[in-house]
């Protein structure tokens, strides 16, 4: 059984670039953090249009210390979010 580390937890959301969280990116975020206590070194989130990817992204690459994102709306981000990724 892996147990959540509850201060890293706190550190997603901490650093969750939005004044609210929903309840399945709070899901999302312990989800990420119990997989990488368990030695997973990549995540892929696959989630539909809506969901908040990119604010969870970004919490995970600020609790992190760094990311990488994969996406074709890499442009979208840049818009909806200056100064967050450099195109």
């Amino acid at each position: 059984m892996i147990t959540m580390n509850l201060s890293q937890v706190s550190s997603y959301i901490k650093n969750f670039p939005f004044p609210t969280l929903r309840e399945k990116q709070s899901f999302v975020l312990k989800e990420i953090d119990v997989a990488f206590a368990s030695g997973y070194n990549h995540i892929i989130v696959e989630a539909p249009t809506g969901f908040g990817k990119s604010p969870v992204a970004i919490a995970t690459a600020l609790t992190r210390g760094s990311s990488y994102i994969l996406t074709h709306l890499l442009r979208i981000y840049g818009l909806n979010m200056p100064g967050t990724f450099r195109l």
